[in-house]
């Protein structure tokens, strides 16, 4: 029994530490309120650049001068394009121990050309899962001026297909092509360069299924190079075969995560949903671009893969603007299946035929792509023009947004047909191409995401009191007393204004200003306060007389809405045809209690009506009275009127303050009947 007290003894104190350290290191509410402090937030701007700005710095200057080596990656001496010579028919076929001797009694050349085209694809592609020849004679003169420039070093580039390669009929080099991953660059010996000529001989075996076996250097060629420049080959075509697209197989594959992530409490955010299926796409597609997935896949599947993944691109690309414009279900309901059916059959009509793969690939960049994003273009052009021509002052953030993401897509074309056309170099297609896609892709990204923003920032806006706080403690308190709704009346003109200037702050936000100092003069707490409304609450438990303060902050805005007018009027900054900060109010005894609503997965402060009361409905009501009683005994919107139920304390206070007021009686649409006294502060 001892043993177990002085047990229980030991875990008290030690909970007790731990619950003292817990309570020493948890923020306090001051400190809470502190994190958006002006000084606070320019500190952690200064933090974040400190970091930011050397390491942006530093690392441009290292990978701009590794990009500037690529730039000098080019063969010095390169060789004529049309100077190889090319044997379809293998002497070698089902002989075993073949080598360059059986070139012996051919006179090479009497060959044909390899020309680049159409009638060398067919010939290549006959000969799948056979052999033939590449041959180039090197002339004397060529190989002096190789040596003249110290290139000694022979740069062929990729096979596509296990190979063979003879320097003067001697094997120097062979690899198959599943464990391939470098180009061909690789010095020669000095003496071969004095010599009357140079023979290169490549036996290439079509067993790879690659649309271009034979696709050596391609733009950048083939030919001699120092040391260097075949240094900086073999690291561009690694960056290019599996840096590059690693890391924008990361990157897209983190950014689709991340949007999946949004996307699943949130379901009704179908843009979410399409980008991150879009930026899984790109994932994929940088991931078919890796040499390792092509050595480990085979040519054909890749090929195909890369046929599906294309039409995706262009596709899904359209149906994000689609999404993303709020167009109609219909268009996804029938478009979807559509679009996942489509490139598997065209796959499976030509499976077997990889080079018919290859140049349906390339037609689907060259022409379906760019259509597919022209009509997604269309679509966000057409709902920012409509937005913008009927109702621009309520949707002017979603026409520029509509805008900025029609311009980005408009500029993914551009992007696409220049690359298809060959209009830019290979170089600039590796080192920019792939960036600037990436950071188009990444900007309409942060343009979908605005809206998340958005989404948070009403969040952190939202009115959540210290009742909320005390309901995540206990249950949930019954709050009695008097609820002011303040209106303000012809705001629209303070709205247009700022959407007219672009103001970051509009008039209506300092006129609620006026309202939260009066709130805090008196005791009130705004609960809501949506568009150009505040809904208050004075709570009978923390203020005596709480009817006699809502009256008060009714004053005090009335007084204090005419000097902000008249401010404004010196100024020049009130709005043609304002007629000041005039205000409707309703004051009604209220009880409620604090709430949460759980709304596309996130918990949002609310309220709700308790005991016998509708403060909501009845201040709705009494709101809506005010206009027209307003309407039938003045005619205009003139004055500052302020509605109270007959026979409420709070009438008190208003003849106090010398106020002066008339009774109506008056019967809502459903037949309910109110006697009002009307006061005019």
């Amino acid at each position: 029994m001892k043993k177990d007290a002085n047990r229980q003894i030991t875990f008290r104190r030690h909970q007790a530490i731990l619950n003292a350290c817990a309570q020493h290191l948890a923020r306090t509410r001051h400190e809470a309120a502190l994190l958006g402090n002006a000084i606070s937030i320019r500190a952690k701007w200064v933090l974040l650049a400190t970091v930011l700005v050397p390491l942006a710095i530093i690392a441009s200057e290292i990978i701009g001068s590794e990009f500037t080596l690529w730039g000098r990656a080019e063969p010095e001496l390169r060789f004529p394009r049309n100077g190889w010579k090319v044997i379809y028919e293998d002497p070698c076929f089902q002989r075993p121990f073949c080598s360059a001797e059986v070139l012996n009694g051919i006179n090479v050349s009497e060959l044909p050309t390899r020309l680049i085209g159409q009638e060398h694809s067919i010939r290549i592609d006959s000969l799948t899962g056979r052999s033939f020849w590449l041959i180039r004679e090197v002339p004397k003169a060529e190989l002096s001026h190789a040596a003249q420039l110290g290139a000694n070093h022979l740069v062929l580039g990729y096979i596509g297909g296990s190979y063979e390669l003879y320097i003067n009929r001697s094997l120097t080099k062979s690899a198959h092509y599943a464990s391939s991953r470098l180009p061909i660059a690789f010095p020669l010996q000095f003496s071969l360069f004095t010599a009357r000529s140079l023979e290169i001989a490549l036996h290439i075996s079509h067993n790879a299924s690659s649309a271009y076996p034979d696709y050596l250097g391609g733009a950048s060629g083939e030919g001699f190079a120092t040391a260097e420049v075949a240094e900086n080959y073999s690291r561009l075509k690694l960056f290019r075969a599996e840096t590059r697209p690693f890391i924008f197989f990361s990157l897209n594959l983190l950014l689709a995560i991340l949007f999946i992530a949004l996307w699943a409490p949130t379901k009704r955010k179908q843009e979410y949903y399409y980008l991150s299926i879009y930026l899984l796409i790109h994932a994929w597609i940088q991931f078919s671009f890796l040499d390792i997935v092509f050595r480990s896949l085979g040519s054909t599947l890749t090929y195909g893969l890369d046929v599906v993944l294309r039409f995706f691109e262009g596709a899904f690309g359209a149906l994000l603007a689609l999404a993303f414009a709020r167009t109609r279900r219909d268009y996804f309901k029938w478009g979807v299946p559509a679009v996942v059916a489509i490139p598997l059959i065209l796959v499976a009509l030509n499976y077997k035929n990889s080079n018919t793969l290859f140049i349906l690939n390339s037609t689907i960049g060259t022409y379906f792509v760019p259509f597919a994003y022209i009509i997604g273009v269309f679509v966000c052009s057409i709902q920012a023009a409509h937005l913008y021509t009927t109702a621009r002052l309520r949707h002017v953030i979603r026409v520029r947004r509509l805008s900025l993401f029609a311009l980005s897509m408009s500029i993914l074309i551009c992007l696409y047909i220049t690359n298809a056309r060959g209009i830019s170099s290979a170089e600039h297609y590796v080192f920019w191409y792939r960036l600037v896609h990436f950071l188009l892709v990444l900007g309409m990204a942060l343009i979908v995401a605005s809206d998340y923003r958005d989404q948070e920032l009403a969040i952190e806006r939202a009115p959540e009191t210290v009742y909320h706080r005390e309901l995540r403690n206990s249950s949930a308190p019954l709050i009695n007393g008097f609820m002011l709704t303040v209106d303000l009346k012809k705001s629209e003109l303070y709205f247009k204004q700022r959407a007219a200037l672009e103001e970051e702050k509009s008039l209506v936000t300092m006129w609620r200003s006026l309202v939260y100092s009066a709130l805090d003069e008196h005791g009130g707490t705004a609960i809501m306060w949506p568009g150009d409304q505040v809904v208050a609450i004075f709570d009978s438990a923390r203020i005596v007389d709480p009817g006699s303060a809502a009256v008060r902050v009714a004053e005090a805005l009335v007084r204090k809405g005419s000097a902000l007018t008249q401010q404004l009027a010196n100024e020049g900054r009130l709005p043609l045809g304002a007629i000041g900060f005039l205000v409707r109010a309703a004051i009604v005894d209220a009880s409620i209690r604090p709430t949460y609503e759980k709304i596309e997965g996130r918990q949002f402060p609310a309220w709700e009506e308790a005991g016998s009361t509708m403060p909501f409905v009845e201040s709705s009501r009494l709101l809506e009275m005010e206009k027209q009683i307003e309407k039938e005994r003045f005619g205009t919107v003139s004055r500052n009127l302020i509605v109270i139920k007959k026979a409420k304390a709070s009438i008190v206070t208003a003849l106090n303050l010398g106020w002066g007021g008339f009774e109506v009686q008056k019967t809502d649409k459903h037949g309910s009947k109110y006697e009002l006294v009307i006061f005019e502060p």
